[in-house]
């Protein structure tokens, strides 16, 4: 099994490309389009969050996001991305 803390530093070595490369595509949305259409939910937990977007960025509007990924720099982006926006009380 691999170290979780090489895992954790391998996806913040290669957060700002995995972010820049990641694909938010109708096809890779697919699901998230499902679900949003669905009543909303007050929070939204995105596991695996990476930079933020799609997710995040795409329910900011009407829950409170909660972003959890193994990667502390995606995380840093995250708040970037959605940052103020979604932290905000409701």
């Amino acid at each position: 099994m691999a170290d979780p803390d090489d895992v954790r530093r391998s996806y913040d070595d290669l957060a700002k490309t995995y972010a820049t490369q990641r694909s938010t595509d109708q096809r890779a949305t697919a699901t998230l389009d499902a679900f949003l259409a669905e009543p909303s939910p007050e929070r939204v937990l995105d596991a695996g969050s990476g930079q933020g977007d799609p997710v995040l960025v795409r329910i900011e509007e009407t829950a409170i996001g909660v972003g959890l990924d193994v990667s502390r720099e995606m995380l840093r982006l995250a708040s970037e991305t959605v940052g103020a926006r979604s932290s905000r009380e409701r």
